[in-house]
Protein backbone atom coordinates (compact mmCIF):
# COMPACT_ATOMS: atom_id res chain seq x y z
CA UNK A 1 0.00 0.00 0.00
CA UNK A 2 0.83 3.49 -0.36
CA UNK A 3 0.08 6.28 2.51
CA UNK A 4 0.77 9.86 2.96
CA UNK A 5 0.37 13.47 1.07
CA UNK A 6 2.04 12.94 -2.52
CA UNK A 7 3.56 9.30 -1.73
CA UNK A 8 4.98 7.26 -5.00
CA UNK A 9 6.27 4.44 -3.77
CA UNK A 10 9.71 3.51 -5.32
CA UNK A 11 10.60 0.10 -6.92
CA UNK A 12 11.00 -2.86 -4.27
CA UNK A 13 11.91 -6.26 -4.31
CA UNK A 14 10.43 -8.02 -1.40
CA UNK A 15 11.89 -10.68 -0.03
CA UNK A 16 11.36 -13.93 1.68
CA UNK A 17 12.69 -16.43 4.28
CA UNK A 18 12.12 -19.55 5.54
CA UNK A 19 11.47 -19.03 9.45
CA UNK A 20 13.12 -22.32 11.34
CA UNK A 21 12.75 -26.03 10.42
CA UNK A 22 9.43 -26.94 8.20
CA UNK A 23 7.50 -29.95 9.41
CA UNK A 24 6.67 -32.72 6.98
CA UNK A 25 3.24 -34.24 7.31
CA UNK A 26 4.57 -37.69 9.36
CA UNK A 27 6.52 -35.01 11.57
CA UNK A 28 9.95 -35.03 10.48
CA UNK A 29 11.68 -32.00 9.02
CA UNK A 30 11.03 -31.18 5.80
CA UNK A 31 13.40 -30.46 2.95
CA UNK A 32 14.56 -26.59 3.14
CA UNK A 33 13.60 -24.02 1.12
CA UNK A 34 15.87 -23.31 -1.84
CA UNK A 35 17.95 -20.17 -1.07
CA UNK A 36 18.39 -17.41 -4.13
CA UNK A 37 21.71 -16.82 -3.25
CA UNK A 38 20.14 -13.18 -1.65
CA UNK A 39 19.27 -14.99 1.61
CA UNK A 40 15.58 -15.92 0.85
CA UNK A 41 13.82 -18.24 -1.22
CA UNK A 42 11.90 -16.11 -2.83
CA UNK A 43 11.07 -12.64 -4.26
CA UNK A 44 8.52 -10.07 -5.46
CA UNK A 45 8.97 -7.24 -7.25
CA UNK A 46 6.91 -3.82 -7.79
CA UNK A 47 7.68 -1.57 -10.31
CA UNK A 48 7.72 2.56 -9.39
CA UNK A 49 4.31 3.64 -8.33
CA UNK A 50 3.09 0.72 -7.92
CA UNK A 51 1.48 0.77 -4.55
CA UNK A 52 -1.75 2.55 -4.50
CA UNK A 53 -4.16 3.40 -1.41
CA UNK A 54 -6.28 0.55 -2.21
CA UNK A 55 -2.97 -2.02 -1.81
CA UNK A 56 -1.93 -3.60 -4.81
CA UNK A 57 -1.08 -7.56 -5.58
CA UNK A 58 1.98 -8.77 -7.13
CA UNK A 59 3.39 -12.59 -7.00
CA UNK A 60 6.74 -14.38 -7.46
CA UNK A 61 7.63 -17.86 -8.24
CA UNK A 62 10.26 -19.70 -6.33
CA UNK A 63 12.20 -23.23 -7.02
CA UNK A 64 11.14 -26.41 -4.91
CA UNK A 65 13.41 -28.30 -2.70
CA UNK A 66 13.67 -31.89 -3.54
CA UNK A 67 10.69 -34.00 -1.98
CA UNK A 68 11.10 -37.84 -1.50
CA UNK A 69 7.65 -38.73 -1.05
CA UNK A 70 3.99 -37.44 -1.00
CA UNK A 71 2.38 -35.47 1.73
CA UNK A 72 1.84 -31.67 2.63
CA UNK A 73 5.11 -29.74 3.68
CA UNK A 74 4.07 -27.05 6.04
CA UNK A 75 6.81 -23.96 6.69
CA UNK A 76 6.83 -20.77 8.42
CA UNK A 77 8.29 -18.22 6.41
CA UNK A 78 8.35 -14.02 6.51
CA UNK A 79 9.12 -11.10 4.97
CA UNK A 80 13.22 -9.78 5.26
CA UNK A 81 13.52 -6.41 6.72
CA UNK A 82 14.58 -4.12 3.75
CA UNK A 83 16.43 -1.21 3.41
CA UNK A 84 13.80 1.07 1.67
CA UNK A 85 13.11 4.57 3.80
CA UNK A 86 9.25 4.99 4.45
CA UNK A 87 8.27 1.36 3.76
CA UNK A 88 7.10 -0.17 7.06
CA UNK A 89 8.03 -4.13 6.18
CA UNK A 90 5.09 -6.92 7.62
CA UNK A 91 6.79 -8.30 10.98
CA UNK A 92 3.78 -11.38 10.47
CA UNK A 93 4.64 -14.39 9.47
CA UNK A 94 2.59 -16.18 7.58
CA UNK A 95 2.11 -20.43 7.24
CA UNK A 96 3.21 -22.07 3.46
CA UNK A 97 2.45 -25.12 2.44
CA UNK A 98 3.32 -27.47 -0.13
CA UNK A 99 1.40 -30.71 -1.24
CA UNK A 100 3.01 -33.30 -2.98
CA UNK A 101 1.32 -35.70 -4.84
CA UNK A 102 1.90 -38.85 -7.59
CA UNK A 103 0.47 -39.22 -10.44
CA UNK A 104 -0.03 -42.49 -12.39
CA UNK A 105 3.60 -42.29 -14.16
CA UNK A 106 5.38 -42.35 -10.52
CA UNK A 107 6.25 -38.41 -10.81
CA UNK A 108 5.28 -35.59 -8.26
CA UNK A 109 3.13 -33.21 -9.07
CA UNK A 110 3.12 -29.70 -6.60
CA UNK A 111 0.63 -27.42 -5.21
CA UNK A 112 1.24 -24.75 -2.89
CA UNK A 113 -1.03 -22.39 -0.55
CA UNK A 114 -0.42 -19.67 1.52
CA UNK A 115 -2.54 -19.12 4.67
CA UNK A 116 -2.21 -15.12 4.64
CA UNK A 117 -0.93 -12.52 2.85
CA UNK A 118 2.22 -10.00 4.19
CA UNK A 119 1.31 -6.42 3.58
CA UNK A 120 3.74 -3.57 3.57
CA UNK A 121 3.16 0.12 3.41
CA UNK A 122 5.26 2.77 1.69
CA UNK A 123 4.58 6.06 3.58
CA UNK A 124 5.66 9.62 2.29
CA UNK A 125 4.87 12.94 3.36
CA UNK A 126 5.58 16.89 2.30
CA UNK A 127 8.01 19.72 3.09
CA UNK A 128 7.01 23.38 1.97
CA UNK A 129 9.76 26.19 2.14
CA UNK A 130 8.88 29.81 2.06
CA UNK A 131 10.38 32.74 1.87
CA UNK A 132 9.54 36.23 2.34
CA UNK A 133 11.35 39.64 2.82
CA UNK A 134 10.93 42.82 5.38
CA UNK A 135 10.24 46.06 3.04
CA UNK A 136 10.43 44.14 -0.15
CA UNK A 137 11.25 45.46 -3.74
CA UNK A 138 9.67 42.25 -4.79
CA UNK A 139 12.71 41.13 -6.81
CA UNK A 140 14.50 39.17 -4.24
CA UNK A 141 15.52 35.56 -4.84
CA UNK A 142 17.30 33.32 -2.25
CA UNK A 143 19.18 29.87 -2.39
CA UNK A 144 18.16 27.19 -0.11
CA UNK A 145 20.31 23.63 0.50
CA UNK A 146 17.51 20.95 1.64
CA UNK A 147 18.88 18.15 3.31
CA UNK A 148 17.08 15.22 3.63
CA UNK A 149 18.74 12.03 5.82
CA UNK A 150 17.09 8.62 6.02
CA UNK A 151 16.75 6.82 9.58
CA UNK A 152 19.82 4.82 10.17
CA UNK A 153 20.45 1.48 7.76
CA UNK A 154 17.97 3.39 5.43
CA UNK A 155 18.01 4.58 2.20
CA UNK A 156 15.72 6.94 0.57
CA UNK A 157 14.75 5.95 -3.02
CA UNK A 158 12.17 7.51 -4.97
CA UNK A 159 12.12 10.77 -6.67
CA UNK A 160 11.10 14.01 -4.05
CA UNK A 161 8.76 15.92 -6.45
CA UNK A 162 9.43 19.65 -6.21
CA UNK A 163 6.66 22.71 -7.08
CA UNK A 164 6.54 26.11 -6.70
CA UNK A 165 3.47 28.32 -5.84
CA UNK A 166 3.86 30.20 -8.38
CA UNK A 167 3.23 27.57 -10.78
CA UNK A 168 5.10 26.40 -13.94
CA UNK A 169 6.89 22.90 -14.33
CA UNK A 170 7.53 21.37 -11.39
CA UNK A 171 11.07 19.36 -11.33
CA UNK A 172 11.92 15.91 -9.44
CA UNK A 173 15.53 14.71 -7.82
CA UNK A 174 15.86 11.27 -8.39
CA UNK A 175 18.57 9.47 -5.91
CA UNK A 176 22.04 8.33 -7.20
CA UNK A 177 22.62 4.44 -7.46
CA UNK A 178 19.37 3.07 -6.28
CA UNK A 179 19.35 4.85 -3.85
CA UNK A 180 20.80 7.40 -0.83
CA UNK A 181 21.01 8.29 3.32
CA UNK A 182 21.04 11.39 2.47
CA UNK A 183 19.95 13.32 -0.56
CA UNK A 184 20.84 16.68 -0.94
CA UNK A 185 18.58 19.81 -2.88
CA UNK A 186 19.20 23.14 -4.07
CA UNK A 187 16.42 25.45 -4.77
CA UNK A 188 15.96 29.03 -5.66
CA UNK A 189 12.71 30.82 -4.01
CA UNK A 190 11.47 34.23 -4.84
CA UNK A 191 10.19 36.55 -2.18
CA UNK A 192 7.12 35.49 -1.40
CA UNK A 193 6.87 31.95 -3.03
CA UNK A 194 6.31 28.60 -1.51
CA UNK A 195 8.28 25.59 -2.73
CA UNK A 196 6.82 22.22 -1.68
CA UNK A 197 8.52 18.81 -1.72
CA UNK A 198 6.90 15.44 -2.01
CA UNK A 199 7.25 12.11 -1.92
CA UNK A 200 9.44 12.17 1.29
CA UNK A 201 10.08 9.14 3.18
CA UNK A 202 8.14 9.48 6.72
CA UNK A 203 10.79 9.03 9.17
CA UNK A 204 13.15 11.05 7.57
CA UNK A 205 14.98 13.86 8.88
CA UNK A 206 14.84 17.46 7.29
CA UNK A 207 17.20 20.84 7.37
CA UNK A 208 17.02 24.02 5.62
CA UNK A 209 19.40 26.28 5.27
CA UNK A 210 19.38 29.84 3.17
CA UNK A 211 22.93 30.47 1.63
CA UNK A 212 23.68 33.74 2.82
CA UNK A 213 22.92 36.84 0.49
CA UNK A 214 24.50 40.54 0.85
CA UNK A 215 22.48 42.71 2.96
CA UNK A 216 20.14 40.59 4.21
CA UNK A 217 19.66 39.24 7.60
CA UNK A 218 17.49 36.03 7.64
CA UNK A 219 15.18 34.59 10.17
CA UNK A 220 14.17 31.15 10.27
CA UNK A 221 11.29 28.72 12.14
CA UNK A 222 10.95 25.06 11.21
CA UNK A 223 14.21 24.87 9.62
CA UNK A 224 14.54 21.44 10.78
CA UNK A 225 12.42 18.27 12.08
CA UNK A 226 11.07 15.26 10.66
CA UNK A 227 8.72 13.97 8.30
CA UNK A 228 6.22 12.15 9.96
CA UNK A 229 2.27 10.70 10.09
CA UNK A 230 1.95 11.91 13.28
CA UNK A 231 2.41 15.71 13.29
CA UNK A 232 1.18 18.17 10.51
CA UNK A 233 3.49 18.80 7.74
CA UNK A 234 6.32 20.84 8.28
CA UNK A 235 6.89 24.07 7.02
CA UNK A 236 10.17 25.78 6.74
CA UNK A 237 9.71 29.63 6.95
CA UNK A 238 12.43 32.45 6.45
CA UNK A 239 11.65 35.71 7.21
CA UNK A 240 14.47 38.37 5.61
CA UNK A 241 15.34 41.41 6.79
CA UNK A 242 17.17 44.27 4.77
CA UNK A 243 20.38 45.55 6.51
CA UNK A 244 21.38 49.25 6.30
CA UNK A 245 24.02 49.53 4.06
CA UNK A 246 27.15 52.52 5.56
CA UNK A 247 29.23 54.64 2.75
CA UNK A 248 32.07 55.91 4.19
CA UNK A 249 33.92 59.27 2.92
CA UNK A 250 37.59 60.07 3.17
CA UNK A 251 38.16 63.62 3.85
CA UNK A 252 40.75 66.19 3.76
CA UNK A 253 40.90 68.09 7.00
CA UNK A 254 43.44 70.38 8.64
CA UNK A 255 44.07 70.82 12.05
CA UNK A 256 44.80 73.14 14.46
CA UNK A 257 45.42 72.29 17.92
CA UNK A 258 49.04 73.91 18.52
CA UNK A 259 48.89 77.58 16.77
CA UNK A 260 49.91 75.63 13.39
CA UNK A 261 48.39 74.16 10.76
CA UNK A 262 48.54 70.09 10.06
CA UNK A 263 47.39 67.89 7.56
CA UNK A 264 45.31 64.83 8.21
CA UNK A 265 42.31 63.30 7.02
CA UNK A 266 39.05 62.64 8.47
CA UNK A 267 35.84 60.39 7.89
CA UNK A 268 32.17 61.23 7.21
CA UNK A 269 29.09 58.48 7.22
CA UNK A 270 26.29 58.08 5.36
CA UNK A 271 23.90 55.06 6.16
CA UNK A 272 21.64 54.22 4.09
CA UNK A 273 18.50 51.29 4.20
CA UNK A 274 18.42 49.24 1.25
CA UNK A 275 14.75 48.55 2.19
CA UNK A 276 12.28 50.10 5.04
CA UNK A 277 9.64 47.85 6.59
Amino acid sequence: KAAGTGANSPKETFKFVQVGDGIAEDGTTAPKLLDTGSGSFAEVAFAEGAATAQGYESSGYFMLPKYDKEGVYTYTVGMAEGDTAGVAYDKNNVVLKITVGKNNDGSFSYAGSMEGKPESTYSAGTLAVKTSVAGSTGAEEFEYEIKLSAPKGKKIKGAVAVNSSLGGAGTSVTPKNGGEAELVISVRIKNGETVTLSNIPYGAIYSVTQKAAAGYKPISSGASGTVNKDTPAPVASFMNTAMPTVTIKANDVTADYDGKPHGASGYSFNTEALASG
